[in-house]
């Protein structure tokens, strides 16, 4: 969620803390794709390879389990200093 907060722009996750819990990560994987499809097949193929990246970093890897890092940027609201997002 820090990452779409902060370079996607996304503001409709603004304040909000990603549930890293066990549930949480299963529930959060569980909606991973299923949006709707890009029309440009280099743009789709990437955004597969992106959540295919994410499958693996917390469901195989499970780094939310071992890297303080993830939790720290989920926590990290400095990125709120901004003129348009006081």
């Amino acid at each position: 969620m820090p990452e779409v907060r902060e370079y996607a722009g996304l503001h409709e996750y603004d304040g909000q803390v990603q549930d890293l819990s066990p549930s949480g990560v299963t529930a959060a994987l569980g909606r991973l794709g299923q949006g709707p499809s890009e029309p440009n097949p280099h743009d789709e193929a990437h955004l597969r390879a992106a959540e295919q990246g994410i499958r693996t970093a917390l469901d195989v890897v499970e780094e939310h389990r071992r890297n303080p890092l993830v939790h720290i940027a989920n926590l990290d609201l400095a990125s709120y200093d901004r003129e348009y997002a006081p």
